[in-house]
């Protein structure tokens, strides 16, 4: 997500790995979030394109990638969810 929904995002991936409620075991899950690969990206290709270079370099059939989008027509959401699907997983948006 962008803004407030990539802030979301970060908590919905630390209550997958940390703890929602229960004691539990850690689910996987990643925001990506990381400064360097933003700044990174973003200089090289462009801000749209920022979320599915990552999901394109890390995600593998079978994993799901939640796109939050406020407005649902944020440009980089979008090409990540296309690039997820190119590679077999499962969105959720």
């Amino acid at each position: 997500g962008n803004g407030g929904s990539h802030c979301d995002a970060m908590h919905f991936a630390e209550e997958l790995t940390g703890r929602y409620r229960d004691n539990r075991p850690g689910y996987a899950g990643i925001a990506i979030s990381d400064p360097s690969h933003l700044s990174c990206v973003s200089n090289d290709f462009g801000y749209d394109f920022v979320f599915s270079r990552y999901v394109e370099a890390v995600g593998r059939k079978g994993d799901v990638l939640f796109g939050l989008s406020t407005s649902g027509n944020s440009g980089n959401i979008l090409k990540a969810i296309e690039a997820a699907k190119a590679k077999g997983m499962k969105t959720v948006a």
